[in-house]
This record gives structure tokens, C-alpha cells and sequence, in this order.
């Protein structure tokens, strides 16, 4: 999903005005509002894979999960970013009329080519400064490919990567899923290449 920004600068009120225009999705991002134009179909699918999938796993607990529609709130910033896939165990974020996230406990972002390099860096970056995230997922859409950022500690992450023949550990959620229900109905290859044998530390930026 590519983004455009807007040429001028705005307040939060003039953003979240803007935002109910419901043709289109916002973020905003150090005072400017940035379109999020249509993703893939193969995009979209695996995203709705993953929230149906934690949908079906979370209904009995105080964890709920939400789609790209719910915005997360970056305080230290004043930023609202749209991630894929929100999993939020606050109640107060999970009231039927709250606007936005304040309190993720674990975001899922599904990489596009256009994105990638922004997902990695600039928005795990932002992420990062949540004290509530416990966890970080990166969702390959070009290939079965899957990454997780576990929080350690305030300034470290461990990493671990999936590959198809592995089954997924949210380890924040005590959650598994299998990539048959990731990568429903997106057929795409496998690339082993890019798999990552060891874990890694990463620490705050």
C-alpha cells in the first residue's frame, strides 16, 4: 500500500475530520495525513486470514483483535498509524466507541513491496516505543515468509522467522497457527533462502 503525503500540515481534530471521509484511509504522521492507497488481493486475504484466525482463538478472553479500520496511537509522536493487524488486551481499547488504539499488545503488519522498507524501519521504530507491544510480526505478501519481534526487555527483541513447513508461535498470545491458515487461498511460493537459521537481538532505535 503506498502512501501519499498531503502538502500541508494539520491538527489532530482537522486529521480525524479528514479520516471519517470514508473513501479512503488515513494515517497521520508528524502532522500530516498520509493516504493509504488499495492494497492486493493477496494482501487483503492474508491479513483477513490472520484476524479471523485470532477471532476465533480470543473470544473468550480479555484480548481483541482488529483490522487495518483501527487506527494505534503513537503518544511520544502524536502519530495514528493503520496497522494490518492490531491485538489489543485493554479494555479500554476494546470499548465499542473508542477511535484508537492506545495500548497494542501485538501488531501484524503484511509486507508489500511498496511498504516494506517503511514497515521494518521507520514504523517498528515507532512501534517500539510502546510500553504494551510484547510483539512484532512481519507477513510476507511476494512470498510464504514470516517474521517475529519478541520484546525482551524496554531495549531488546528477540527474532525468530517461519517457514512454511513450521508452525507460527505468537508467543505473546500463546497462539499457533499453521501457514495453510496464514496463506489461505494465496498461492504463493515458498523462499527458504531468505530464512534466517539464528535468532537475533535488536535493540531499541
Amino acid at each position: 500500500m503506498a502512501i501519499d503525503p498531503r502538502t500541508q500540515k494539520m491538527t489532530v481534530e482537522e486529521y480525524f475530520q479528514l479520516d471519517s471521509d470514508l473513501s479512503a484511509k488515513y494515517e497521520y504522521i508528524d502532522g500530516y495525513a498520509i493516504v493509504m492507497s488499495g492494497g492486493s488481493v493477496g494482501h487483503a486475504r492474508i491479513a483477513k486470514n490472520i484476524v479471523r484466525e485470532f477471532d476465533n482463538r480470543l473470544q473468550a478472553g480479555p484480548c481483541q483483535v482488529h483490522n487495518s479500520d483501527v487506527k494505534v496511537l503513537i503518544p511520544i509522536r502524536g502519530n495514528y498509524l493503520l496497522p494490518d493487524v492490531t491485538v489489543s488486551c485493554d479494555p479500554g481499547d476494546n470499548d465499542i466507541n473508542t477511535q484508537f488504539v492506545r495500548s497494542p499488545h501485538l501488531i501484524i503488519e503484511v509486507l508489500s513491496p511498496s511498504t516494506e522498507s517503511k514497515d521494518r524501519d521507520a514504523k517498528f521504530q515507532q512501534y517500539q516505543t510502546l510500553p504494551s507491544l510484547q510483539e512484532y510480526v512481519l507477513v510476507s505478501s511476494r512470498y510464504q515468509f514470516i517474521e517475529c519481534y519478541l520484546r525482551q526487555s524496554d531495549e531488546t527483541w528477540s527474532y525468530q522467522a517461519y517457514r512454511p513447513d513450521q508452525v507460527v508461535e505468537f508467543k505473546s498470545l500463546n497462539i499457533q497457527l499453521a501457514f495453510t491458515e496464514i496463506y489461505a487461498n494465496v498461492p504463493i511460493p515458498a523462499k527458504f533462502d531468505l530464512l534466517k537459521e539464528s535468532r537475533e537481538e535488536y535493540t531499541l532505535y
